[in-house]
């Protein structure tokens, strides 16, 4: 099978049937993709048999697939107007490699065919190998989610020495497109900007600082990456230490805390006599103030791994004063200030996306013990051509 495919590569793959439109590939030597991604964190494709479809891309998981026009149940679970099914031809060097059962994706369980298929990442071809293609879905809940037709997973991750990384990242470098496995990741102007592999040196003000790493295995397929962090509101301590897990589909306009944290902010908020003036302060319904509070400032510390023997700070700071933490509300019959903030039971962690990565450079890499390692860097103020908004 892998000589058919090298064989496929070797003659140009003239028929190539998926071309990434939002992505360039740098000087050759250097072997870097650069993929745009919009706000859901997907990209533009070609695909012959289909036309120009977005598709998404996950970092906590290592399952790529595509959805088979045989697939009677992808469309009823999917989105009609985004289910966009793919023809794995023989004449488009579509190859099957063999059969799967029972992969999770969301809230359904898959079956289907393993293929391999053409890429291009620009000017650069390669086969995308142990592609899982769906053929029969099958849903785990009463009230499944909405069905996704089409993903790229973006895990690099390994638990002792099994290694998990994404088949994008072992195709690219086993046909010598890559010449490591690690990618960088940040946020400006309304798009996502994904290198693969390494970073542009040119984006940042100062070197990169690993973080305080742990992760929570969901599936053998999908490991999140969980970052250890305080939390502060009004320059005082609220929370000692909380996971941060960064998943740019994951919106973040509003911070979303543990239910339990809300006695800390209302014993603060009473302390300084600044409750809200029209409304009750509580957990479920939106509080309101009838002018902006300069007193409510909010600050996410993640901590940096200390190992090594050069010194380092102790934490990276995303602080935001008042104007960023609350936002104002105005309808025909009132207006009112608010915080950024949901309480929400029984979670575990706190969400980020763009309000980290539009100021970091976020790099996952292995080190030269091959461990696995999430670094950031602040990102030269240049390199934010519009500072995001949250108004």
């Amino acid at each position: 099978m892998k000589i058919l495919i090298f064989i496929a590569i070797f003659f140009g793959l003239a028929n190539c049937s998926i071309v990434f439109a939002n992505a360039s590939y740098g000087n050759e030597s250097q072997k870097t993709v650069n993929i745009v991604l919009d706000e859901q964190f997907r990209t533009l494709m070609h695909i012959d048999t289909i036309g120009d479809i977005h598709v998404a891309f996950d970092l906590n998981s290592s399952i790529t697939y595509f959805t088979s026009n045989d697939c009677e149940d992808c469309l009823f679970y999917g989105q009609e107007s985004e289910i966009t099914p793919y023809q794995c031809q023989p004449q488009n060097n579509c190859i099957k490699q063999s059969d799967f059962t029972g992969l999770q994706i969301g809230d359904y369980i898959a079956s289907g065919d393993i293929i391999a298929l053409p890429m291009v990442l620009d000017r650069i071809i390669f086969y995308l190998e142990e592609v899982y293609y769906v053929k029969k879905l099958t849903p785990t809940t009463l009230n499944p989610s909405t069905y996704q037709s089409q993903q790229i997973g973006l895990l690099i991750a390994r638990d002792n020495q099994k290694v998990y990384d994404s088949q994008i990242f072992n195709s690219l470098a086993k046909q010598g497109k890559i010449d490591k496995i690690s990618y960088s990741l940040y946020y400006s102007e309304n798009n996502y900007h994904l290198t693969i592999p390494g970073y542009d040196r040119k984006l940042i003000s100062q070197y990169f600082n690993d973080l305080s790493l742990g992760y929570s295995k969901i599936s053998e397929k999908i490991i999140q990456y969980d970052f250890n962090a305080s939390v502060e509101f009004c320059g005082k301590n609220i929370v000692e230490l909380v996971s941060v897990e960064i998943n740019p589909r994951v919106d973040d306009t509003l911070f979303s805390l543990n239910e339990n944290y809300f006695n800390n902010f209302k014993q603060i908020i009473e302390e300084q006599r600044l409750l809200p003036d029209l409304s009750l302060f509580t957990a479920q319904n939106q509080s309101k103030w009838s002018k902006l509070i300069d007193q409510f400032t909010f600050s996410i510390k993640l901590n940096i791994d200390q190992s090594g023997n050069l010194p380092k700070p102790k934490n990276f700071e995303f602080f935001y004063p008042a104007d960023q933490f609350m936002m104002k509300k105005s309808s025909d019959s009132e207006n009112y200030y608010t915080i950024r903030v949901n309480f929400v039971k029984d979670l575990n962690r706190i969400t980020l996306g763009k309000r980290i990565l539009s100021k970091m450079l976020y790099y996952i890499y292995y080190d030269e013990q091959k461990n696995i390692k999430i670094a950031l860097a602040p990102l030269k103020p240049k390199t934010l051509l519009r500072q995001t908004s949250y108004n």
